[in-house]
């Protein structure tokens, strides 16, 4: 599902949907719902790259990644050491 988002949001340019995907990886990780999702993590974090900081969603997008950052380091801590 996370990749499919990924994909859609890469083909279509949607990039203002990146924090919703966001959120939906960051409930499926807090569930432990998720499997390997490093590669979407890294298509979503090349987006940034593209997104102005004056865009409206820059918030939402940096609430996201907090949250799924916090997340990924407090289900696995040796990630945020290495």
């Amino acid at each position: 599902m996370t990749d499919l988002g990924i994909k859609q949001i890469e083909e279509n340019n949607w990039l203002e949907l990146l924090s919703v995907w966001l959120n939906l990886v960051h409930q499926g990780i807090r569930t432990r719902n998720l499997s390997d999702i490093s590669l979407s993590l890294q298509t979503s974090l090349l987006f940034l790259s593209q997104i102005s900081s004056e865009e409206t969603f820059i918030d939402l997008l940096h609430q996201g990644w907090c949250a799924v950052l916090q997340t990924i380091a407090q289900q696995n801590p040796q990630i945020v050491v290495n």
